[in-house]
């Protein structure tokens, strides 16, 4: 019950299975939902109106570093939630004592 009334968080070791999974399953949930709305008439009209089709070589080194930064913030994103498990909870033992 202490968990529902948010006396008590999530474990570290939660967070971290938490972002394996999302850092591994995130990429292929995003090339998937591309490949099934590739049809969709707004990626038509969004390929047409672009004026120069990208190589295979600038369409792979964006798709890299849009891999990369996604990754990156993925990342930033749970040591910030770890981080801040780790001071609430020494800042909750300064209190208990």
């Amino acid at each position: 019950m202490e968990f529902l009334l948010f006396k008590r968080l999530i474990s570290i070791e939660t967070l971290i299975a938490f972002y394996y999974l999302g850092a591994i399953i995130f990429p292929f949930f995003l090339y998937f939902n591309y490949k099934k709305n590739s049809k969709n008439f707004f990626w038509k009209k969004l390929n047409n109106s672009i004026k120069k089709t990208p190589s295979k070589k600038q369409l792979f080194s964006m798709s890299l570093i849009t891999f990369i930064f996604m990754e990156l913030f993925w990342r930033l994103l749970f040591e910030f939630l770890i981080s801040y498990i780790q001071v609430r909870d020494k800042i909750m033992e300064i209190i208990i004592k």
